[in-house]
């Protein structure tokens, strides 16, 4: 407020009286579409807070006027005088005004003790301790140097709507690598058991580097290529390694069971060196097709293109380079064993995936 009087300032905790001229409001603008911002991300099960050194009262109106589910429940942080009572006051309240740099990061540390995984955004330097502290921090372009040094992310905007945008890059990077990450360590694994088993009956490794060169090229990385720029969505679920490893475990007891009957069943039938190892790369190749439709699933266009050309691909592959491969054609002899032996590998994944899906539910 300006105003003016007739009387001269003479005792300074007792003002004289005033006639008002001008009444300033100042206000803190807020962002278009923040309503909808922070009521996606509560729709998603994120718990938000907001943390200010500014009056709680204020902080809890603009709160109120950008939508935040439970604005009402605010707190003073300046009447608390203990570490305790800060870290009490957590889990009542919502908004948090007068709290000091200190109690900014005791806060985000005791989320994270009650095994929250906190994401926090700042833009001054007294957001930086917490910033630190936080599991993702997140400064804002406008804001302080020292906090745009320290955080993993920077809004090169200031536009905190942009949020729901970054979580959805983070999925799909997240689900995408995690989806086909799968066919990867199907080889991984198939390796170190065929490994353990050849030093253990001292026979020589059924594959030599160019066989699996080619399944490198052709069955991981041009299918992984494009399915990892899709969008995904989708909220990730599980940690990655034992998702990962659950997802390609099945198909790679399968190359290891249907390799291990193709030796023993060769012995049997007296195949030949090259009709034994044709068919153990084609059933190979078979198995690892199955872990890429299964990637693929659900179809769309891009999809259905991919599981196409990378199962004709391979195969018209294997027959062009055959020679290079060290492999020859299927017989009469081994095209009946490889279609049986495909058929049930097929029937035993479809029947596996059926019951993961059924203990899932349970």
């Amino acid at each position: 407020m300006l105003a003016i009087s007739k009387e001269r300032l003479i005792e300074e905790k007792q003002l004289p009286l005033l006639e008002p001229i001008i009444l300033f409001e100042i206000d803190d603008p807020i962002r278009e579409n923040a309503n909808e911002t922070l009521a996606y991300l509560k729709a998603e099960g994120i718990d938000l807070k907001v943390i200010s050194g500014d009056n709680p009262v204020t902080v809890s109106n603009i709160s109120r006027r950008a939508g935040l589910f439970g604005y009402e429940n605010y707190v003073d942080l300046s009447t608390k005088k203990t570490e305790q009572e800060v870290r009490d006051s957590v889990k009542k309240y919502t908004v948090f005004g007068r709290v000091s740099p200190q109690q900014k990061k005791i806060i985000v540390q005791e989320l994270k003790d009650k095994k929250h995984v906190v994401a926090m955004t700042g833009d001054g330097v007294n957001d930086v301790l917490a910033l630190k502290e936080a599991d993702c921090s997140i400064a804002m372009a406008e804001g302080d140097s020292a906090t745009r040094q320290i955080s993993n992310l920077v809004l090169l905007d200031s536009d905190f709507t942009h949020l729901p945008d970054v979580l959805f890059e983070g999925r799909r990077v997240v689900n995408n690598v995690t989806k086909v990450s799968s066919i990867f360590f199907i080889k991984t694994i198939y390796s170190f058991i065929l490994s353990l088993i050849c030093v253990a009956t001292t026979i020589s490794f059924p594959f030599i580097p160019i066989q699996i060169t080619l399944l490198d090229l052709a069955i991981e990385g041009y299918p992984s290529l494009f399915l990892s720029f899709e969008e995904n969505k989708r909220k990730i679920q599980g940690k990655f390694l034992p998702t990962v490893l659950k997802n390609a475990l099945p198909n790679a007891l399968l190359v290891v069971a249907n390799i291990s009957f193709v030796y023993l069943y060769g012995k049997q039938v007296n195949f030949s060196q090259l009709e034994t190892v044709t068919l153990m790369y084609y059933l190979l190749i078979g198995v690892s097709l199955m872990a890429v439709i299964r990637a693929c699933y659900p179809f769309n266009p891009l999809r259905i293109f991919l599981a196409v050309t990378t199962s004709f691909g391979i195969y018209i592959a294997a027959w062009l380079f055959q020679s290079i491969l060290h492999i020859g054609m299927l017989t009469n002899r081994t095209m009946p064993v490889f279609f049986i032996l495909i058929g049930i590998s097929i029937i035993i994944r479809i029947c596996t995936g059926y019951l993961r899906k059924n203990m899932k539910n349970i």
